[in-house]
């Protein structure tokens, strides 16, 4: 296996990515950073950091193995698949924030690599390339399609350019650049557009790349790795396809079949509340969950340093301090946030644990209607018992480690 095909360096390529992107977000793969680690399962709930740690620590080596397997090596392919697969998806049982947009795609594109048949690896992903941009674009459609991420990534691009816009013309470019998105999605499905499609995907990737480059947001390094890595993976996986109608006409097995009508399925269901947001490719979008998370003033000094630095001052005649708990996964993690309310719960539960008092901390869920994601309601926490409580109605787990 592993023969010189593109499909080899698809992988490979893939594989080269996900390692830097570890290695961008480190300490959340090895449970290195002061950030709560919230299981999915509360089996785990009391597992040591070192099982997380051990865990990704296979999951790098599988991915070496994948990048080097040349020669003899090429007849444990399957097995370092596999081990890579299970591994990766094993940090994610450790970890939910381990879940994130680059590494859920990269498990998707191993998993068809050890499940079918070569020919079809490329007319998968295809489609499930393609699905990324429409869903992205369809998670933002609504009265909310020009605030949170996508209003401030036009306000950076516009800054860049040195233009100022009124509000009415940045929430015109919002609704512009979401309708431009999935158009990309749309152009990239169609055989005979796919060329047009690609070279769109390409330059709106290296423009938000430049969006969140130190010339403008100055983000973290890993979202802007995942922009450059797709920008030349893309063309990998579409640019055969789209000089060459008659290799997107062959006939595709059962298993592919599937694969492609799952590619839809999945972010159906995510945009109605039944998958979480991020694997159902809703990326820079306000539809996901957030919690904002309240410290009385008088209390906030018993925070731990790590913590007490991303407390902001109380608005005017008010006495309690938001605590950007967004910053704080992003400076001792490198990674974004994980969107999921279940998630965020638990790290207010995290954060409950340094006050003996639970009248000293609230918090405000604003989180989207389900099956209707483009309404909003919001639902108030009034103290850390009702936070704790809260948490203990999710199907998956939703409260921190322990150890």
């Amino acid at each position: 296996m592993f023969e010189r095909t593109p499909v080899s360096l698809i992988i490979r390529t893939a594989c080269l990515a996900e390692l830097v992107l570890i290695g961008c977000t480190w300490p959340l793969w090895f449970a290195a950073a002061v950030f709560p680690r919230v299981p999915l399962v509360a089996l785990l709930k009391d597992a040591p950091t070192w099982v997380l740690a051990g865990v990704s620590c296979l999951f790098v080596i599988c991915l070496l193995a994948l990048i080097f397997c040349v020669g003899p090596c090429r007849r444990y392919q399957r097995a370092l698949l596999t081990g890579a697969v299970l591994s990766g998806t094993m940090a994610v049982i450790c970890n939910q924030q381990c879940l994130q947009p680059w590494h859920w795609l990269f498990l998707l594109a191993l998993l068809m690599r050890l499940l079918l048949p070569l020919g079809d690896i490329r007319k998968v992903l295809c489609v499930v390339i393609a699905s990324t941009y429409l869903f992205s674009a369809a998670s933002r459609i609504g009265p909310y399609v020009s605030d949170g991420m996508g209003h401030r990534i036009t306000l950076s691009l516009l800054h860049i350019v040195g233009v100022n816009a009124s509000d009415d013309v940045v929430s015109l470019l919002c609704v512009l650049l979401t309708g431009l998105e999935f158009a990309v999605g749309v152009l990239l499905i169609v055989p005979r557009t796919r060329i047009v499609g690609l070279i769109g995907a390409i330059v709106m990737h290296l423009v938000l790349a430049v969006a969140l480059s130190p010339a403008g947001m100055n983000q973290y390094p890993a979202v802007i790795v995942w922009n450059v890595f797709l920008a030349g993976w893309v063309p990998l996986i579409f640019l055969p396809c789209a000089l060459s109608d008659a290799e997107c006409l062959l006939p595709v097995g059962p298993a592919a079949w599937a694969a492609m009508i799952a590619s839809f399925i999945w972010p159906l269901l995510a945009l109605t509340g039944f998958t979480d947001s991020w694997t159902g490719w809703q990326l820079y979008s306000p539809r996901p969950a957030v919690l904002a998370l309240r410290i009385h003033e008088d209390v906030v000094d018993w925070l731990p340093p790590d913590v007490g630095k991303h407390v902001a001052p109380p608005p005017l005649l008010d006495d309690w301090c938001p605590l950007r708990i967004d910053r704080w996964s992003l400076e001792t993690t490198g990674a974004p946030l994980y969107p999921e309310a279940r998630f965020q719960l638990a790290v207010a539960v995290h954060v409950t644990k340094f006050f003996s008092a639970d009248a000293k901390i609230r918090a405000n869920l604003n989180a989207p209607v389900i099956p209707a994601w483009w309404r909003r309601t919001r639902t108030e926490f009034p103290n850390g018992e009702a936070i704790r409580r809260a948490a203990s109605g999710f199907f998956f787990n939703a409260n921190p480690c322990d150890r």
